[in-house]
């Protein structure tokens, strides 16, 4: 069986649990969804619950032309519509799916993180979906709860060895995906910690500061799902001495629970603390 052929059978084997995960979408006017991680070696992973239309994707070569599919340093985290990159070509496959899926894109979640980037995508019904600026405007928040939501409800399919998976490098070439910016300029820590502080932030900037190296791969680690067994088997430490991180973390943000954790965490994650 052919990579893409196997492919395509995982994300069908896949896609009723990711239906029934992504069904109160519906109630925001979003039809279909996409899960994409791309790693910085090619590594790329999809769950969708629209597996009918990435068929149709995939069997077209439309990633020879698909003009997101780069190197993780190409992108920042936060909300982006896909007008962001245009490109001629891949806007007639777009009118495509439209004509003949009825769908379309509405707006993405980027999600950056040390060695990969993670994207969420929200497409709506191509007559009567709300527009991006809707969803944007009045909704982002709540695709932010549902982005940590799905992280959460599939972390069991979202494991490497589970999730389907496609080498980038080896479907498209390596040109094409390593077409990343050679510099990319950044602002520097302590210019970050002076502007956060002056917006008000000075607590978060503390909070950060006082963080480990191991402390702050802990907390990412929390952010992407990750339960204390998983974090230990990634880090290669005891599960008791994860735990014992945590318990520093938590003295450290004054916090007593999970959920105040993760709040805190999400908050410097969003500040470009971490």
């Amino acid at each position: 069986m052919s990579q893409i052929n196997q492919f395509l059978q995982d994300l069908n084997n896949h896609s009723d649990a990711v239906k029934k995960c992504t069904r109160p979408l519906s109630h925001l006017g979003v039809t279909c969804f996409y899960y994409v991680s791309i790693k910085n070696n090619g590594d790329h992973f999809l769950l969708t619950d629209c597996p009918n239309v990435d068929e149709y994707y995939y069997q077209e070569e439309i990633y020879f032309k698909d003009p997101y599919l780069r190197h993780p340093d190409n992108y920042q985290s936060g909300f982006f519509f896909f007008d962001t990159h245009k490109k001629e070509e891949f806007d007639q496959s777009l009118a495509y799916l439209s004509r003949n899926f009825q769908i379309c894109p509405l707006v993405g979640l980027c999600k950056k993180q040390q060695d990969s980037v993670e994207f969420f995508g929200f497409w709506g019904d191509s007559d009567k979906s709300p527009s991006f600026e809707h969803i944007y405007l009045n909704y982002s928040n709540l695709l932010k709860s549902f982005a940590i939501h799905f992280k959460q409800e599939c972390s069991s399919i979202l494991q490497e060895s589970v999730a389907p998976y496609l080498s980038l490098e080896k479907l498209i070439g390596p040109d094409l995906f390593n077409s990343k910016p050679t510099s990319i300029s950044k602002i520097d820590s302590k210019s970050l910690q002076h502007y956060l502080i002056e917006l008000g932030f000075g607590h978060e900037v503390v909070k950060a500061d006082s963080l480990s190296l191991r402390e702050r791969q802990c907390i990412k680690l929390l952010l992407q799902g990750k339960s204390m067994k998983e974090t230990a088997v990634v880090l290669n430490l005891s599960p008791r001495t994860i735990e014992h991180y945590f318990e520093n973390i938590k003295n450290k943000f004054n916090c007593q629970y999970k959920h105040e954790l993760f709040a805190i965490a999400e908050k410097l994650i969003e500040l470009e603390l971490l």
